[in-house]
């Protein structure tokens, strides 16, 4: 990622339960990437049909009614665009963008965006002003093309005690919404609808919903795990994360303790921004942006909502290599994608600059040969040095806290080799790889060293820059 650098997420589930994440960039330009089958497309701008007219600061996204997608982001004027899914397709294309998403503009500037869906799956959505005042609108009817009602400052009984800087909601697991705010002072305050039906009453704004935390808060989010507990996360302004869920199915379970050990892998880098999502198996991830700008994802190891997270790891995309041998080129692709989001290469036509040849997007036959990670990372741009032999763990988890990803050769007892891309260490003696031929996976150090799929032996090592 040294070609950009996120400032904002968001992210959801597609109406067939993939993923779709965005992240802004300093200049408000939106890019998204979603998965694929293999595993997540190389970041896409734009996304929608037509680049965006504005700036953005802030976005934010929640799913309709009938499972689309409504996206929606805060121009440098304060202004709220949105765009949605056209059909309920989860491939279907996005409107154009529009600012006239409600019947009346907003009677206010806004900082901060925030959606979630009320228990009989009408939108509600809040937006924080310039003064700190959080402004709500929802959709009138449980149809998914209904209109919004009237910008409204008193959708809670009672005026909040406190100015708002950020704000999220998610449902608790009986569908009621939890709605949260984070003040000037980085106090988190609560609320929740007082019973299951939609148009139930809000409660009355409390600090105490959890135990005291022993921070400040700077930016907070929300998400259901497997068995729809919810987990809640908060970056203080120190950069830490902490988090607290429920501590059992029931909606009005106690939040566990504040702690900043819920993950094995503590993070050693500095949060901006955070965002989390359940996937489609049921499993929670969370993604952060660290202080260089750098995304970094985790997920539940297993679908148990008790299990252990994987280690933190860079959001490297790779692509299924699309010849048999071409597993150098979908290397050398997708890192050049890591770093650029805007980069030009595909597999055929680094094929093309490897082999010298002109054909290969035309008839890539001919051109599926072995070829070599270090040239192919060095013809994209991105290659720094390469070794002999293995490299200690130590070394894949600083090179992926310093924001690169990492090449391995690995030779088959049986003949042939095959290269792939590490894109997180940590602690466990757990690594992340990114494979052009069989897919992400989660494994020891020691399979990598000498039982990768079975038989694979690590032969050479490949730094990026």
């Amino acid at each position: 990622m040294a070609g950009w650098a996120a400032t904002t997420l968001a992210a959801a589930q597609l109406s067939d339960g993939r993923l779709q994440f965005w992240a802004t960039d300093a200049p408000g330009q939106i890019y998204s990437s979603w998965q694929i089958p293999f595993d997540w497309v190389y970041w896409r701008k734009p996304w929608t049909l037509a680049l965006p007219t504005f700036a953005a600061k802030n976005v934010a996204v929640a799913p309709l009614s009938d499972k689309r997608l409504q996206f929606w982001a805060v121009d440098t004027a304060g202004k709220i665009w949105s765009c949605w899914k056209s059909t309920t397709s989860a491939n279907a294309s996005w409107t154009a963008w529009t600012y006239a998403w409600t019947a009346q503009p907003p009677p206010f500037k806004a900082t901060q965006v925030a959606a979630a869906p009320l228990s009989d799956g009408r939108l509600q959505f809040w937006a924080v002003d310039t003064n700190g005042v959080m402004w709500s609108c929802w959709k009138s009817t449980t149809s998914s093309s209904a209109s919004w009602t009237a910008w409204t400052k008193t959708w809670t009984a009672s005026a909040p005690p406190f100015t708002a800087k950020q704000v999220t909601a998610a449902r608790l697991s009986d569908g009621r919404l939890q709605f949260w705010a984070v003040d000037t002072n980085g106090v988190m305050w609560g609320c929740w609808k007082s019973t299951t039906a939609s148009s139930a009453p809000w409660t009355g704004w409390t600090k105490s919903w959890t135990s005291v935390p022993p921070f400040a808060a700077k930016q907070v989010a929300a998400a259901p795990l497997s068995d729809n507990r919810l987990q809640f996360f908060s970056v203080d302004t120190a950069g830490s994360i902490w988090s607290c869920w429920k501590s059992t199915t029931s909606s009005s379970a106690p939040w566990t303790a504040w702690t900043k050990n819920w993950t094995a892998d503590v993070p050693a880098f500095k949060t901006t921004a955070l965002t989390t999502a359940r996937a489609a198996d049921g499993r929670l991830a969370v993604w952060a942006i660290d202080s260089t700008g750098q995304i970094r994802a985790t997920i539940k190891s297993t679908t148990v909502s008790s299990s252990a997270w994987q280690n933190w790891a860079l959001m490297f995309n790779m692509q299924k290599q699309e010849q048999t041998n071409w597993c150098w080129s979908g290397c050398g692709t997708g890192t050049s994608h890591f770093y650029d989001p805007n980069s030009p290469w595909t597999q055929c036509t680094l094929a093309n600059a490897e082999l010298n040849q002109t054909t290969c997007c035309t008839n890539p036959g001919p051109c599926n040969v072995y070829g070599f990670l270090n040239t192919s990372l060095n013809t994209v741009g991105h290659f720094d040095h390469m070794t002999n032999g293995t490299t200690p763990q130590a070394t894949l988890t600083s090179e992926a806290l310093a924001g690169r990803p990492f090449g391995v050769r690995v030779a088959w007892s049986g003949g042939g080799a095959h290269f792939i891309m590490v894109s997180g260490g940590g602690a466990n003696n757990m690594v992340t790889i990114k494979d052009p031929w069989y897919g992400a996976s989660y494994i020891p150090y020691t399979t990598l060293v000498s039982g990768y799929q079975g038989t694979g032996s690590w032969t050479h090592s490949y730094f990026t820059k």
